[in-house]
């Protein structure tokens, strides 16, 4: 990863961000890559770096559950040019209470494409003939 891609503030292609595509409708945030299909959620825009997040309100988990489940949809692929095109992406999920005190963070190396399965077979093929490599040097 490119370090300068790490300060670039991640949002939707241009083609799929106009208020004419038909994601978009009834949707005030077109830039948004990440949507919550919950009507609580709150798309914001920290003003100094571009980034964008969405603060999702949780429930209590069901009794005898320790996880809450929570339907996220990411509205571009990584090949989108203009948009992510093909950048290294994470995703920074915080824990935090209402008062802003954060609990817990986790980020997560995320690869958005729209076939996985055959991606993710290309990528161990390649790994494997990488430690192969290793391996003979």
């Amino acid at each position: 990863a490119e370090a300068s891609d790490l300060k670039t503030p991640v949002k939707r292609c241009p083609n799929h961000a106009r208020a004419e595509d038909l994601s978009n409708v009834d949707f005030a945030f077109p830039l948004h890559l990440i949507r919550f299909e919950t009507e609580t959620s709150l798309y914001c825009e920290d003003l100094k770096s571009g980034r964008l997040s969405v603060l999702v309100p949780l429930d209590r988990p069901q009794e005898g559950d320790s996880f809450i489940p929570k339907l996220m949809k990411f509205m571009c692929l990584g090949s989108d040019v203009g948009g992510i095109n093909r950048r290294p992406l994470r995703v920074i999920f915080t824990l935090e209470d209402e008062n802003s005190n954060i609990f817990g963070r986790q980020v997560v190396d995320v690869r958005i494409c729209c076939c996985p399965r055959r991606d993710k077979a290309l990528e161990e093929e390649r790994m494997e003939k990488h430690r192969e490599n290793l391996r003979n040097v």
